[in-house]
C-alpha cells in the first residue's frame, strides 16, 4: 500500500488550471492528504509545451499578482483541506523536481496541452522521465472533454490509464494507481509499450504475450474485476533527461491552512 499523504500541484493559472486544482483537490479530500499548489516564475521559450509552464499567451505576472491568484485557487478549494501555495524561480522542470522531493510529495497532478517538438521534450515528459514520486498527468480539455471527478458520489468510474515499463523502478507508480482504484471510483488500464522495431524484427507477439502475462502477475486479486492489461507497440522518442540533483530553486510559501489562506511573509 501506497500512502498519499501530500499532492503536489504546479500550475500556470491558464484556463486548464481551475480542472486541474479541481482534480486535486477531490484526491486530497479521498485520501486525507495535504494540497501543495506551486507556481514557478521561470520565463521558457515555445518549445516548452505544457501548460503550467509557459505559453506565448500568457501574461507576465508581479509576484503580488501571482500571490492573489495562488490565494484565490487555494480559498476556492480548501474547505476542510490542509493547502499552501508556493513560488519558484528556476529552470522549469528542475524546480518542478525539486519541489516534489522539498515538499516530501507522494503524487504530482500535472496538466498538460500543446505539443513538443523532436528536439525538446515537453516539460511534463521530462518531469515523468525523471520524478521519483508518481504522476497523475491530465489531458486539456480540447483533447479530453469530460472533466475527471474523484469525489465520492461522482457518478460513472473514471478510467485511469497506468503506463509501465515493467521495471522496478516502476512499480511505485502502478502500486499508487492500484491504490486510487481501491479508494476511488475508477477502472485502472495498465500499458506497456513494446518498442516498434521488435515488430519489425520479428516475434512481436510472443513479446506481446509476455508482457501481457507480466501486467497480470502485478494485480491484485481484489481489483482483477477492475483492472485491463494491454501492450502495444508504439515510436519511441526521446526524452531528454535531467540531472538528478536539480540546483534549488528560489522559494517562497506561506503557511498551511483549513480555511481561508493566509500570506506569511
Amino acid at each position: 500500500m501506497i500512502p498519499i499523504r501530500t499532492v503536489l500541484c504546479p500550475v500556470d493559472f491558464s484556463p486548464a488550471t481551475a480542472r486541474q486544482v479541481d482534480v486535486a483537490a477531490d484526491l486530497c479530500r479521498a485520501f486525507g492528504a495535504r494540497l501543495v499548489l506551486h507556481h514557478n516564475m521561470a520565463s521558457m521559450g515555445t518549445v516548452a509545451s505544457v501548460g503550467w509552464m509557459w505559453n506565448a499567451d500568457h501574461p507576465l505576472l508581479s509576484p503580488d499578482q501571482i500571490e492573489q491568484r495562488l490565494n484565490e485557487q487555494l480559498a476556492r478549494v480548501s474547505n476542510g483541506l490542509e493547502a499552501e501555495g508556493r513560488i519558484t524561480r528556476g529552470p522549469s522542470a528542475r524546480t518542478v523536481l525539486a519541489e516534489i522531493e522539498a515538499v516530501g510529495a507522494d503524487l504530482v497532478v500535472l496538466s498538460t496541452y500543446g505539443k513538443a517538438s523532436d528536439e525538446h521534450a515537453s516539460v511534463t515528459e521530462q518531469v515523468l522521465a525523471n520524478a521519483r514520486r508518481s504522476v497523475l498527468a491530465l489531458h486539456d480539455e480540447e483533447v479530453e472533454h469530460h472533466t475527471p471527478h474523484f469525489a465520492a458520489g461522482a457518478g460513472p468510474r473514471q478510467v485511469v490509464l497506468a503506463p509501465t515499463d515493467l521495471t522496478h523502478e516502476a512499480r511505485q507508480a502502478v502500486e499508487t494507481a492500484f491504490e486510487l482504484a481501491r479508494r476511488l471510483p475508477v477502472d485502472l488500464h495498465l500499458l506497456h509499450l513494446l518498442s516498434d522495431g521488435s515488430r519489425r524484427r520479428g516475434g512481436f507477439e510472443a513479446l506481446a504475450s509476455r508482457a501481457r502475462k507480466a501486467l497480470l502477475t502485478l494485480v491484485p486479486e481484489d481489483l482483477a474485476p477492475r483492472v485491463q492489461c494491454t501492450s502495444r507497440t508504439a515510436i519511441r522518442r526521446r526524452v531528454s533527461s535531467v540531472p538528478p540533483r536539480p540546483p534549488r530553486p528560489t522559494t517562497s510559501s506561506w503557511a498551511s491552512t483549513r480555511a481561508r489562506p493566509s500570506a506569511a511573509g
